[in-house]
């Protein structure tokens, strides 16, 4: 299964972009030119291109967001283990999520809207966390208790459907993006919301992989910015979050960890949950230059709100070559 698997996912992996195509992306004067760009690389002409040539932020990163599921589903073709395909499908439950958040800030305060916004997931897999988010009332929390919802059952859930090599995987590499999460979260709670402690300790996924609990106190006691660095800097993943900017450190460590994973562990979900994950970060890649040619940005500065850039379009584990 593996072999087909593998083969499978490094030639949908040739179809990402390189850095020229970034470049040309820039370049686009117009919404309708980053379209007509796009659809000449890679997966995305269909997705970008349908539903007339101006459309929103949001339309357009559901249209990204299709060619992630589409991928998906094309890899889940090749898998024959009914258990790994369950695993899978509870994996992929995050990047819904995550299309799902999108809609967050128009339905927030519970309005009419909401409501009838939480009454669609009726029947979906989503549906049994409405009552979370029907709970909340501001998007941070919604978005923070989706988050939670979502990582506390694919940890169940890897216990439950994999054995071996592969359960090894999902809980080195969820394990380690669970921590990375919290210590994220701690620092943009601590730095912009000014909340107290438990608060903080109310609002990050309950699952210690790397990141203990002691760590954890350190940081959500920290008084100032400098202790809070210096805390995150004492625990596990110090090296990895020297750089300033968390949410760039975040997208390296993980990206490292995939890369690793895949190399180390090629005859295993290793190479599907790092196509995933650099997949996602190329669509996110992509909306920022979409969002930079909206607003005219020049070149240089829409390259620079694209995370980790080099590691998107870099090659995957174990081939030659870079951007």
């Amino acid at each position: 299964m593996y072999s087909g698997l593998n083969a499978k996912i490094k030639a949908m992996r040739g179809k990402f972009l390189k850095r020229e195509d970034y470049e040309a992306l820039c370049k686009a004067g117009t919404l309708a030119d980053f379209g007509a760009a796009l659809a000449e690389r890679g997966a995305y002409g269909r997705g970008a291109l349908e539903g007339g040539p101006e459309p929103s932020r949001h339309i357009m990163e559901q249209r990204l967001a299709q060619t992630l599921r589409e991928d998906f589903s094309r890899i889940s073709d090749f898998i024959t283990d009914l258990n790994l395909k369950r695993f899978l499908e509870a994996f992929f439950l995050k990047f819904e999520i995550n299309g799902l958040t999108v809609s967050l800030s128009p339905i927030a305060g519970l309005t009419p809207r909401a409501e009838e916004f939480l009454e669609k997931l009726r029947g979906s897999r989503l549906y049994e966390a409405s009552d979370i988010m029907a709970e909340k009332e501001k998007p941070f929390e919604l978005e923070t208790h989706l988050d939670i919802y979502y990582y506390l059952r694919v940890w169940r859930l890897k216990d439950k459907y994999l054995r071996g090599t592969n359960k090894q995987v999902a809980e080195q590499l969820i394990g380690g993006e669970i921590d990375l999460k919290n210590i994220l979260w701690i620092n943009r709670m601590k730095r912009f919301y000014s909340v107290d402690q438990t608060f903080v300790y109310t609002h990050l996924i309950p699952i210690h992989y790397r990141l203990k609990a002691a760590d954890i106190n350190r940081m959500a006691k920290a008084g100032t910015r400098s202790e809070l660095q210096e805390e995150s800097g004492r625990t596990a993943y110090g090296k990895l979050l020297e750089d300033d900017n968390l949410d760039r450190a975040f997208v390296g460590a993980m990206a490292g960890s995939c890369r690793a994973a895949a190399r180390e562990y090629p005859h295993s979900i290793a190479p599907v949950l790092a196509y995933i994950f650099f997949k996602d970060l190329e669509i996110k890649n992509i909306t920022s230059v979409l969002e930079g040619v909206r607003y005219r940005l020049p070149e240089s500065e829409i390259l620079k709100r694209c995370d980790g850039l080099s590691l998107a379009c870099g090659p995957p584990a174990g081939v030659k070559g870079a951007c």
